[in-house]
Formats: C-alpha cells, structure tokens, sequence
C-alpha cells in the first residue's frame, strides 16, 4: 500500500516553511513518501531545494486554482493512503496511526472551531452553497487524511467546483465548500483529536502530546513549550504561555 504525506505550494514565500515542515516530517517518519505539488514558476525558483527534501515533486503547469494547488494535490495524487497537509506545520512525533485509522473510516480530519465563517455570511457564501443544519460543523482542511478511490476522487471534483463558487464570492477560503461537499457524500470521516492538527493562532485546552503544530507563528519556539505538561491545560497564543488545568 502506497502512503504519502502530500504538500502543495503555489508561492515561493512558503516553499521555506513547507521544507520544514517535510524535514519534520521526515524526522519522525523517515519511510513516509512526501510529496509536493508547486507552481512551474515555484519549481523554477526553487527546485534545488525541493528536490532536496521531498521524495516527489509534482509541477502543475496549470493550477485549477492559482492560488490554491491543494486541489490539484487531492484529484492527482497517485497514493492509496495520503495525508494532506498545509505547509505552515511542523511535526512533533509520527501520525501514522491516522493510516490505520483509514482501514475504518475513508476521510481523518480535525473539526474547525466554528460551525460557520463571519466572512463566509457576510459575502452570502451560504446562501449558495447545498443547504446544511447549523448543527453541522465545518472542517479543517490544513491536515487532511483520505483513502484514495474513486469516491474520494468524486468528493474532491464537487469540493472544487463549490470552492469556485465561493471565489466567485471573495472568499478564498475552501472550509465552507468542504462542509457541503462532504454532507453529501456518503464517506465516512472520523474526527481526528485536535492534537493532530493544534492550531496554535487559537486559545484552546489539550490534553496529551500535541502531534503536529499548525499556523502561521513561531512553530519552532511554541514546541518548545507546547508539551511541556502532558495533562489538561490551557493554551494562550497571546501570551505565549501554557496552564495546567485546575
């Protein structure tokens, strides 16, 4: 069975961040294929270092989104099991256990920590969008494990046309089209806990060792500290601290 962890990058100003996060990646999964999907003119300013520290890189000539090669990676890449994962991460320890994870479910992804977007209301995102219960949450699309088959393959092409829609409409976010387009088909995703996709721009409780720090901060200083208790606690961006819960 084919495995990968799948990147993609359409801005030279995050191929650094991506071959971090590939480096930590390898570091805890050293047998993991990783695999990234870039912009021709990426790989052209780029290409020592990609070559460097991804074991594949896919040069997509013509980006169904510009700005969002995501979606090239999610109808092309060529693996039974992926995870697919945004580049402002970086890895604290093996989640190969989301693999196996796929033998049960066909998508592994961590909840949002809303059910709907402010901005996305405000453009009127949902009006355009298949109608859901506000009951249903969105998903976080930043660490994204799937088995890869044709019905997988079917939820990306209806995520990517509704993804245009709500491009149409200013939002270049792909949460809200992901919400709908996943309502309506019949996999079966599993909510992965939120230590595998921390989001660390986001106050928060966790309980456990944080697997893999997300966003766009000083990753590097926040795994200093992140698990430093292994118990409940409360973690405050802001002020760069961590507390044990009382």
């Amino acid at each position: 069975m084919r495995r990968g962890m799948v990147y993609a990058c359409s801005q030279i100003a995050h191929v650094r961040e991506a071959v971090r996060s590939a480096i930590s990646c390898k570091a805890h999964m050293p047998h993991l294929t990783r695999q990234i999907f870039v912009s021709r003119p990426v790989h052209q300013a780029a290409t020592g270092m990609l070559a460097a520290h991804f074991d594949d890189v896919v040069v997509v000539d013509q980006l169904t989104y510009p700005h969002r090669p995501r979606f090239d990676a999610v109808l092309t890449a060529d693996f039974d099991q992926a995870i697919f994962i945004d580049s402002d991460t970086l890895f604290l320890s093996s989640v190969e256990d989301v693999f196996d994870a796929l033998e049960y479910f066909d998508i592994g992804a961590v909840l949002g920590p809303q059910s709907t977007y402010k901005q996305a209301i405000e453009r009127g995102i949902y009006d355009i969008l298949p109608k859901l219960p506000e009951a249903v949450r969105e998903w976080n699309t930043g660490f994204l494990a799937a088995r890869i088959d044709a019905p997988f393959r079917a939820l990306a092409r209806d995520w990517s046309e509704l993804f245009g829609k709500c491009l149409q409409r200013g939002l270049e976010w792909d949460q809200p089209s992901f919400r709908s387009a996943l309502a309506a088909s019949r996999l079966r995703v599993v909510a992965l806990p939120e230590n595998y996709n921390f989001r660390v721009v986001i106050p928060r409780f966790i309980n456990g060792p944080v697997k893999v720090l997300h966003g766009h901060a000083d990753l590097d200083k926040i795994a200093g500290y992140i698990n430093a208790h292994p118990g409940m606690r409360l973690y405050q961006p802001k002020r760069e601290e961590l507390r044990p819960a009382r």
